[in-house]
């Protein structure tokens, strides 16, 4: 199959022509201070759970996702989720897929990425921008590779002592398997499930996860009055930003770094996340959030 030569990747390739026609614009001027791409948001979230380990009281992780380095992706923007990602350790780092725009750029993003992670654990799951029809998932897992990252794909792996994570393929490009998942994870006291598109959590009932980790949707990208002008996902604010509770469980939804397509937020400024866990009442608390970029220069605005 020719991604390039396929219908839909001719849309986009076309809509992506006016995004970058769009970058100085998007970068000048009083467009420039209402643009969200100019400005990061760190949150950092305490999580309780009945279930969660006794003995991992206080391990945390760093959660990123949708990157989507390439064109659209300023050198300030990247440099500014670098920045952040020095400043804000942890026990692991959650990477939640599309790390770049186009597939041929997710593994420059990854391979820029691995010396400024190095020394930490890293934990991946694809996007769709990754593996595009599964045509790029060698590219991909080259990559990962070579940064000694880890990439389970309906898999589960060791998270800390008594708690997995599940990490699941792509829900629109991958070959997703959540019964493969929910095998792995008994015995498991408590499961962290990751996946890149939160629409795959609409068709795991009951869940085998305490907790769900997704981004995909950018938070609406560009939305009005809290909804969406466009929605990636087919249940569009069901799963569109923030903490959500489904069947006992619960689940954060990211705004990611990137953008896609067009190089514009509104309404859903990229984010970063970090998670410290806690064994106690389900629950969570914001413990601190900063924003930082153009107008917002580490302004905290929480904690």
């Amino acid at each position: 199959m020719n991604v390039r030569n396929h219908p839909e990747g001719i849309v986009r390739r076309l809509a992506r022509s006016v995004g970058r026609a769009m970058l100085p614009v998007s970068r000048l001027g009083l467009i420039r201070r209402i643009n969200g791409t100019e400005r990061l948001e760190t949150q950092v979230w305490e999580y309780s759970h009945p279930e969660w380990p006794e003995a991992s009281d206080g391990y945390s992780v760093l959660f990123v996702s949708d990157i989507h380095y390439g064109k659209l992706l300023s050198r300030e923007q990247f440099d500014r989720m670098t920045g952040a990602l020095a400043t804000l350790e942890s026990d692991c780092v959650l990477l939640g897929g599309d790390f770049g725009e186009d597939p041929e750029d997710s593994p420059k993003c990854i391979c820029l990425l691995a010396p400024i992670l190095r020394g930490r654990r890293v934990i991946a799951v694809p996007g769709n921008h990754d593996i595009c029809d599964g045509i790029y998932r060698g590219a991909l897992e080259a990559a990962v590779k070579g940064a000694g990252w880890e990439m389970p794909v309906n898999a589960c792996v060791p998270l800390t002592g008594g708690a997995a994570l599940a990490g699941l393929d792509d829900f629109r490009e991958g070959a997703p398997d959540a019964e493969a998942l929910k095998r792995q994870a008994q015995g498991s006291a408590f499961v962290v499930f990751l996946c890149h598109n939160p629409d795959a959590l609409a068709d795991i009932v009951p869940p085998f996860y305490q907790l769900a980790l997704c981004g995909h949707t950018h938070g609406g990208q560009v939305t009005l009055f809290g909804q969406p002008i466009f929605s990636s996902s087919i249940y569009r604010g069901r799963y569109l930003t923030g903490w959500k509770r489904e069947n006992g469980a619960d689940i954060l939804i990211s705004n990611g770094i990137g953008t896609s397509l067009l190089p514009v937020r509104i309404g859903a400024t990229p984010q970063m996340i970090k998670i410290i866990f806690r064994r106690g009442p389900a629950g969570h608390r914001l413990m601190e959030s900063a924003i930082s970029g153009y107008a917002g220069k580490n302004r905290k605005v929480g904690g």
